[in-house]
């Protein structure tokens, strides 16, 4: 093989392939693989294929009860869920209670106020189980007293405060 760097598939790393075709066998040289041993287990017997396929009956008879269209049963598969209204109480609660969060005592606290009542009414409409709403109705009360609390605290502070004397 000769060298030449300017040849368009030139690899320098290219290994010799060997040539094709191989010499012929020739009867005095030895095979290439050594000669079979005979199994010393039986010769194994598949059992014969399934028979192929056959075409049903052209009429089967109906199954009893059964009038032509499918009928679910009520206790099988999935069922939506029922949904109930929600309570325009608890709603009102959430939406009170965010404004009073808000504007803080800048409306003297009466939308936090408001807040908890209306969400009072909203928890006990959604407990009877014929409105939804009632995690609307707990985030109302929850922002309506975080609201309230600190608010009251400081207005019975400032009023203790100045009846004792105690900025004097």
């Amino acid at each position: 093989m000769s060298y030449n760097p300017y040849e368009p598939n030139h690899d320098p790393y290219r290994q010799p392939q060997p040539q094709f075709p191989p010499e012929p066998y020739s009867p005095g040289v030895a095979p290439p693989y050594p000669p079979q041993t005979p199994s010393p287990y039986p010769a194994q017997s598949f059992p014969p294929p399934p028979p192929t396929y056959q075409a049903p009956p052209p009429h089967y008879g109906q199954y009893p009860g059964f009038h032509g269209h499918y009928r679910p049963h009520a206790a099988y598969g999935y069922q939506q869920p029922m949904l109930l209204p929600t309570s325009g109480w608890a709603t009102a609660a959430l939406v009170l209670g965010i404004v009073g969060i808000l504007t803080g005592w800048c409306l003297a606290g009466i939308p936090s106020l408001a807040a908890i009542i209306t969400g009072h009414i909203g928890l006990a409409e959604t407990n009877t189980g014929t409105r939804g709403g009632r995690g609307l109705a707990v985030a109302g009360l929850i922002l309506g007293y975080l609201a309230v609390i600190p608010g009251a605290a400081l207005f019975f502070l400032t009023v203790v405060g100045s009846l004792t004397g105690a900025g004097s």
